[in-house]
């Protein structure tokens, strides 16, 4: 599997413990990006961890025959003129866990495992998922690993974000594809106090910024992806500031087209989410705690990317009264939560571990 190098994770303090199996991975499905970290951990102390990171993305291709290959990630977005390509979360429920089977035989197949080599991982769950998401993550586990467990995902990104969650108290927020996820963390114990959970995130920006841009430009061909991508690489809220130029096709014709107060707009929806997010889980706090989690907050996920996210967040928490707080935002927002997986794996003993008993398709 073509993976990226990330910089040695700090594992001393964790602890790993021995394990019969070597190969351990962490791995967080989502909506929009999937994120695997994985590591040979042959002996206690510091191990260099690799990750990849690639689009929730997947096509089927005629092979010849009844047979069609399943293609996934970048793979299948380069395809997406050509054929269609869709997220197995947007198949209709009733073919959704055969779509999440496909796309994990695809990648148990980029991971490099076989029946006779396969990983143990750790999968997060989505602290909302019903107890048909729940199956459906199980099938992808089993297809994937030997052995799995499946944790609560904020439980994972804490464990991801702070280097020795056992010292740190924090209010750690998740701006997720589907949803804006925020959660009081104490370290001493890695317990989740309280949580909250806004549907408001990356998605509803793209689909934002792509109304703004069709009701301005009504003649604009935007694709879903091209949104995506625009946001992506020019996104930003104040008091950031950039000039968003770019060569758009209007009917027959390309213009150069500033895009800046659009894309502000747009990214400036998710300000609000976030800072009620933040408010929830703190109104549930004893308010002599509070000073010592509003220090630490923590930004992740795909969307705390966005050019100003930190320090617009700072300024409304200075705005409301909150004294002297801090914002963070991780390197590699992506990775933190399948980073955070691993670490679980590496620290839980062989007897912990679940062994499936098959792993199956679903039934169409």
């Amino acid at each position: 599997m073509t993976a990226r190098a990330l910089t040695a994770v700090k594992l001393p303090e964790f602890r790993v413990v021995r394990s019969e199996c070597s190969w351990k991975v962490g791995l967080d499905l989502g909506s929009a990006t999937t994120t695997l970290s994985e590591v040979v951990a042959c002996a206690p102390g510091p191990a260099s961890v690799s990750s990849a990171v690639l689009p929730t993305l997947m096509a089927y291709r005629d092979k010849g025959g009844l047979e069609a290959q399943v293609v996934i990630g970048e793979a299948a977005a380069r395809m997406r003129d050509a054929i269609e390509t869709f997220s197995p979360y947007a198949v209709p429920e009733s073919h959704r866990s055969a779509a999440l089977y496909d796309f994990a035989s695809a990648l148990r197949q980029l991971m490099g495992t076989s029946d006779s080599r396969r990983p143990w991982g750790v999968v997060a769950s989505p602290s909302e998922a019903d107890a048909r998401r729940q199956s459906e993550l199980r099938a992808v586990a089993g297809e994937l690993f030997e052995r799995f467990l499946m944790v609560d995902e904020t439980l994972l990104l804490a464990l991801g974000v702070l280097d020795n969650p056992s010292d740190h108290h924090g209010v750690v927020v998740d701006v997720g594809a589907k949803a804006v996820r925020a959660a009081v963390v104490r370290g001493h114990s890695l317990k989740i106090e309280h949580r909250s959970v806004l549907p408001h995130g990356g998605r509803t920006v793209d689909q934002l910024l792509k109304n703004l841009l069709i009701e301005k430009y009504p003649d604009l061909a935007l694709t879903d992806h091209t949104a995506l991508r625009l946001k992506e690489q020019l996104g930003f809220v104040a008091p950031a500031t950039r000039q968003c130029k770019v060569k758009l096709t209007l009917g027959n014709t390309e213009r150069v087209i500033d895009l800046t107060s659009i894309l502000r707009e747009a990214c400036e929806s998710l300000v609000p989410v976030i800072m009620r997010a933040i408010r929830e889980v703190l109104a549930h706090c004893p308010f002599d705690v509070d000073a010592s989690y509003l220090p630490k907050v923590f930004l992740a996920g795909g969307g705390s990317a966005t050019m100003g996210l930190p320090q617009r967040i700072l300024q409304e928490l200075k705005r409301e009264g909150f004294d002297r707080p801090v914002v963070n935002c991780v390197d590699d927002p992506q990775s933190q939560v399948a980073q955070g997986a691993l670490k679980w794996a590496l620290l839980t003993r062989d007897e912990e571990w679940g062994i499936p008993l098959f792993a199956y398709r679903p039934a169409v």
